[in-house]
C-alpha cells in the first residue's frame, strides 16, 4: 500500500513537471513569435 502511494506520487509529480515544461515552452514560443512580428 505504501509503495503504491509512492508510485502514485511519483507519477503525479512527473506529470506536473511535464506540464510545467510544456507551459514554459509555449510561453517562450509565444514571446519569440511576438518579437518576429
Amino acid at each position: 500500500m505504501l509503495a503504491m502511494s509512492f508510485v502514485m506520487a511519483a507519477i503525479v509529480s512527473n506529470n506536473f513537471a511535464f506540464m510545467g515544461g510544456v507551459i514554459i515552452c509555449l510561453i517562450f514560443g509565444i514571446k519569440k513569435i511576438k518579437k518576429q512580428f
